[in-house]
């Protein structure tokens, strides 16, 4: 539907409607949605690894 609100998937990315979100996880008083067990699972382990980690610095 037109309008209808998009939540991303940290981990695979995939843009979802509120009808194919499949998980949440609540974190630090945010609400994550997921497309699948295995994503909001591999969330779970490792969340920084999700949470717009900046690239390391270049050694020069």
């Amino acid at each position: 539907m037109r309008g209808e609100p998009k939540f991303a998937d940290p981990v695979c990315g995939m843009r979802l409607s509120p009808y194919e979100v499949a998980e949440t996880v609540a974190y630090h008083g945010k609400v994550y949605h997921f497309c699948s067990a295995l994503c909001r699972r591999l969330f779970e382990e490792a969340p920084q690894d999700y949470l717009g980690k900046t690239a390391p610095e270049k050694e020069r």
